[in-house]
């Protein structure tokens, strides 16, 4: 190991020696013990290297190793001065005699001692050595890659079915025919409900990759209805489902809590609403039921809306499972019957059910915003002009928007905004450059985000609000009123 050693070699230097590999070596070994005589100037650029010897070990030219050899000083013994001496004498310049026995030595330098048939033998085992792993390594790159690119064919594939099924469900919620009765305001309201509670199952299957839990689906549909402690019950132990159960549930719940809201349960203070589930020892289908309690009567209709088919048919037809609806006298009664393979049950301790915390900040506690300059940071025209409307219908008149860092950045510059709301992903960039401006002048922020969870958002914005696309005004709006409440609103 004495011999070993180790030294940095400028990138320029790589180069040379590459091109010396290129020409001399080819697809052979190449040495010499003098590297000054291919190339004048290594004492500069290898000031410790004497000698070298050049292995390729790829098929093409263009992989080798490089052995160096330090200068060995040498001393070579002479039986005279190799040297003629000329003396001028009477007759003029002579050769003189030599001493014949006199030792004359000479010191060679800048070379390195000779590669021996025993290196040559050497670097060619270690040749064919290298020159089988390369290629098993170039295999083995050539499959991975030829599986990488199988795999996100098939990921874009999927993703193309699932993003054409979301459409499709998307576009039947649109093609239903407006109710008799109801305004087209109202109508945009309920259409906007649902695709917000397909928003939110499709949030849980990404999140737990390919289904959710039932209580986080229930209680966040649920909650804008919670208005006293008691006012909602639910029960049962934690079951995970599918994600297409998870999406019919989302649309069922959500139907039966805004008909709720209108003609059962929670139309008045004193309705009350029990959800319970669980799993029958019978037939292991898990039963989930909706009871209602102390809202109005209801009576049996005969007019089959949407709302009404959709709970008929939607466990049948999409899990194969059962309906059962009773309208009793204490409140509307549903039974659904989910076959067992829609659902499992969780026994991990870590995923126990915790009851619904009651809102921290009230109605009376918000600042309002209408008086506020609010800057938009949004990629999507479509997107950023939906929320516009929806602020100017809340009363903002001061609401700018723009799509890029650069832009934001100039706006908060010539106009500081009060509070922003900024899409993290703006196409090629993200908007954390925006979040540290505001955050520098103490302007309260919240992003918005269509990732199923914060991965995508710095460490360093861990404490700062998010609300997940697509999300409904009334939420983008109370979410902002909270922001500024806080004793520090800076965001950080």
């Amino acid at each position: 190991m004495d011999n070993l050693w180790h030294s940095a070699i400028a990138p320029e230097t790589v180069l040379s020696l590459v091109s010396i590999a290129h020409e001399r070596a080819g697809h052979q070994i190449w040495h010499t013990d003098h590297l000054k005589d291919i190339v004048p100037d290594a004492p500069a650029m290898l000031p410790d290297v004497a000698g070298v010897m050049i292995i390729p070990i790829s098929a093409q030219p263009n992989d080798y190793v490089f052995l160096f050899r330090r200068e060995i000083l040498q001393t070579l013994n002479w039986g005279g001065d190799p040297n003629k001496t000329y003396t001028n004498g009477p007759l003029g310049p002579r050769l003189t005699p030599r001493t014949s026995f006199a030792i004359w030595k000479e010191e060679v330098r800048e070379k390195c001692l000779p590669w021996t048939d025993n290196n040559l033998e050497a670097a060619g085992l270690v040749r064919s050595g290298l020159i089988e792993v390369m290629s098993a390594y170039h295999q083995q790159q050539l499959k991975e890659r030829a599986q990488a690119d199988t795999r996100q064919r098939m990921l874009n594939e999927e993703l193309s079915h699932r993003v054409k099924n979301i459409l499709a469900v998307v576009r039947s919620l649109m093609a239903q025919p407006v109710p008799e009765g109801r305004t087209l305001q109202e109508h945009f309201d309920v259409l906007q409900g649902r695709v917000k509670a397909l928003a939110h199952a499709h949030d849980q299957v990404v999140r737990t990759d390919g289904g959710g839990l039932l209580y986080p689906l229930l209680d966040a549909e649920l909650a804008p209805y919670r208005l006293l402690p008691d006012t909602i019950t639910l029960s049962g132990p934690p079951v995970w489902l599918t994600g297409r159960a998870l999406s019919v549930m989302a649309l069922i719940v959500h139907e039966l809590a805004t008909n709720a809201a209108k003609y059962g349960a929670f139309s008045t203070q004193e309705g009350r609403l029990h959800v319970r589930w669980w799993q029958d020892e019978a037939t292991q289908d898990w039963i989930v039921t909706w009871q209602e309690t102390g809202g109005p009567t209801i009576s049996l209709s005969t007019r089959k809306g949407f709302g009404s088919i959709l709970l008929d048919r939607a466990v049948p037809h999409e899990l194969h499972g059962k309906t059962q609806k009773e309208f009793r006298t204490e409140g509307l009664f549903i039974r659904f019957d989910l076959p067992a393979h829609h659902a499992e049950l969780i026994t991990q301790e870590n995923s126990a059910m915790q009851e619904p915390v009651r809102a921290d900040v009230m109605q009376a506690d918000r600042i309002r915003l209408q008086d506020k300059n609010i800057l938009i940071v949004e990629d999507q025209l479509l997107i950023a002009m939906d929320v516009e409307q929806a602020l100017a219908d809340y009363g903002l008149s001061q609401v700018r928007s723009v799509s890029s860092v650069y832009e934001a950045l100039q706006a908060i510059r010539t106009d500081q905004p009060d509070c922003a709301l900024l899409d993290f992903n703006l196409g090629d960039e993200t908007s954390a450059d925006i979040a540290r401006a505001l955050r520098e002048r103490e302007i309260p922020f919240l992003f918005a985000t269509g990732y199923a969870d914060r991965s995508m958002i710095p460490t360093e914005f861990r404490d700062v609000p998010v609300v997940r696309k697509p999300y409904a005004p009334a939420t983008l709006i109370r979410e902002m009123e909270k922001l500024l409440s806080r004793p520090d609103v800076s965001g950080a």
